[in-house]
This record gives structure tokens, sequence and C-alpha cells, in this order.
């Protein structure tokens, strides 16, 4: 019972904040602080422009991801433009929030050697790839340190 109530809240709430967008942004509803992070930037300079005119399918990515509770993050277009959500934002700690609408190497210059390769495969082959404990070196807190990444592409 307790579950369902936490549901029917969080419902509301997005419901609520649905009721405040157009519905061609309908989309960007509800996804917490990021949610309302993509809301109010201007993506007027940026190279994936307003989400008004956002494909179809990058709409959709954009809500899945805002309203998971798991870190996820988009890698859009041949630039491989940053979305991300709430968890995922925890995870990159200081590049937060300029990692938004930011180009992958841009955005995690120390993981690009080893991120960006992968990334170019997925995008070249179309075919999935995952790694398992990988070494990845973050700078996520203002110095280097090691970390061991799961993810999947």
């Amino acid at each position: 019972m307790f579950q369902f109530l936490l549901t029917i809240s969080h419902i509301q709430n997005n419901m609520h904040t649905a009721n405040k967008l157009s519905p061609s942004l309908i989309f960007l509803s509800g996804g917490g602080e990021m949610g309302e992070l993509i809301r109010t930037m201007d993506w007027s300079g940026n190279i994936l422009g307003e989400p008004l005119y956002w494909p179809q399918n990058l709409q959709t990515a954009v809500s899945i991801c805002l309203n998971s509770r798991i870190p996820m993050v988009i890698w859009w277009g041949e630039d491989l433009v940053k979305i991300y959500n709430d968890a995922y934002s925890k995870i990159i700690g200081t590049k937060h929030p300029h990692a938004l609408g930011c180009k992958g190497k841009d955005a995690w210059p120390e993981k690009w050697p080893v991120v960006g390769p992968v990334l170019q495969n997925v995008l070249q082959t179309g075919k999935a790839t995952s790694g398992e404990d990988q070494l990845l070196i973050n700078e996520t807190k203002g110095y280097a340190e090691e970390s061991y990444c799961t993810f999947s592409y």
C-alpha cells in the first residue's frame, strides 16, 4: 500500500508539471532536478537546438531517462551530446550541471580515450556493447581517481 501511495504521488507531481507544459513538450514532464534543468535551460545555442524540435526518438529516450531511478545517460548524435538523469548527475559530481548538452569528449576528456572509441564502434556498427568492471579515470571531485564501471551502450 505504501508503494502504491508513492506511485500516486509521483504521478500527481508529473501531472502538475505536465499541466504547465505545452503539449509538444509533455515528454519533459517530471524527471526531478534534471527534468527542471532541461525545461529551463536555454538550448538555442546548443547543437541539439530547442527541445520543441527534437526528433521523436530523442524525446522518447529523454522521457525514459529522466524518469528512471537508475543512472542513465543518452549520448546523442555524431557529437555524442550528453543528456542524463538525476541518478547519473551524482556519478559525474562536479561536472554537473555543465555536462548537460555538452559533447561527450568535452564532458569526459579524461575518459574519452576509452569511452569514445567504444561509443564510435556502436555508432558505426549498430551493435550493442558492454563492459564490466572497466577501469576508468574520473575527475568528478576536482582530482583524478580510479573507478571501475559496468556499463552497456
